[in-house]
């Protein structure tokens, strides 16, 4: 498509976004929302002080109109990555508190989580077990690392800017998953 651009065929632009969460999600926040509401915990590997690599899609949708009328946008990409810096831990708690139940933090070393996580899904394999689609290394390696994207460029040539914060936009998506749920 950009090769298409550069050689004036088409105009086009693209929007890169990381895990996008919101209402009406049918991928993260339903296989979150299973697990905090079976398990009532979740493991936060080193504190769960790193940040999360997501963004809501309401911002997704305003960096894309941004994006698509602007003519300087032509030719480039640009992430969509950050909402602030949302931690694991804050995660959590938000969307609990979205849920309207208690999920316990468990702070985990790192190795001790890749371990046991590697013995699961060797477990997995053999027993099926509900749910657990969701354990992946991606999956650890995802809630381990902090988010490696910027949206700066975004930010400076767009002036975007996420549409909502996630201190409100991360409780909304697990309501609505609560409401909806069948």
């Amino acid at each position: 498509m950009m090769e298409a651009h550069a050689r004036g065929e088409i105009w086009a632009t693209a929007i890169r976004p990381d895990v996008i969460y919101g209402r009406r999600d049918r991928q993260f926040v339903p296989r979150m929302a299973k697990l905090f509401t079976t398990l009532h915990a979740f493991p936060l590997p080193g504190g769960g002080r790193n940040t999360l690599a997501i963004i809501n899609a309401a911002s997704v949708a305003d960096a894309a109109y941004r994006a698509a009328t602007t003519e300087a946008a032509g030719g480039r990409a640009y992430n969509v990555a950050n909402e602030g810096d949302t931690t694991l831990a804050e995660f959590v708690r938000l969307a609990a508190r979205g849920l309207n139940t208690r999920v316990f933090a468990v702070p985990v070393p790192l190795g001790i989580l890749s371990a046991l996580l590697a013995a699961l899904k060797k477990f997995v394999s053999v027993v099926p077990v509900p749910g657990a689609s969701v354990i992946q290394h991606a999956t650890l390696g995802f809630v381990a690392r902090d988010n490696p994207f910027s949206s700066e460029r975004a930010e400076r040539e767009l002036g975007w800017k996420p549409v909502v914060a996630p201190t409100e936009a991360i409780p909304e998506a697990f309501r609505w998953w609560a409401r909806e749920r069948r």
